[in-house]
């Protein structure tokens, strides 16, 4: 029964049909109910609209995926690009990033104006 498998009182259950037939998603064939086209409708509605909530979840977590990828590829060439300053006791430092693309697209520019 509807009643026991949404656990509601009998008495809720009669006017959740009432209302459902009401809007003209629902009838009753005697002891069977069957979704109208209305009904039908109204269901893929929902189903669908649930499925896309899940997909644009889905997305934002792989776009965050994604975006913590690329920082760690843009660190591994912020490594890549270290230089050591030549002073004596002072610690080598890392260029950044965006320095670090200045540089490749120097060094570019003069491999093509030779």
């Amino acid at each position: 029964s509807i009643g026991g498998t949404l656990d509601l009182p009998r008495d809720k259950v009669t006017r959740l049909v009432e209302h459902m037939e009401a809007q003209g998603l629902l009838e009753s064939q005697g002891n069977e109910l069957k979704l109208t086209a209305q009904g039908d409708y109204k269901q893929a509605e929902k189903i669908l609209g649930y499925g896309l909530k899940m997909l644009e979840k889905r997305m934002q977590e792989e776009n965050l995926l994604l975006q913590s990828f690329i920082g760690c590829l843009v660190e591994l060439d912020d490594k890549r690009h270290y230089e050591p300053q030549k002073t004596g006791d002072q610690k080598p430092e890392v260029q950044p990033h965006a320095a670090a693309m200045g540089n490749q697209a120097t060094e570019m520019r003069q491999c093509d104006s030779k």
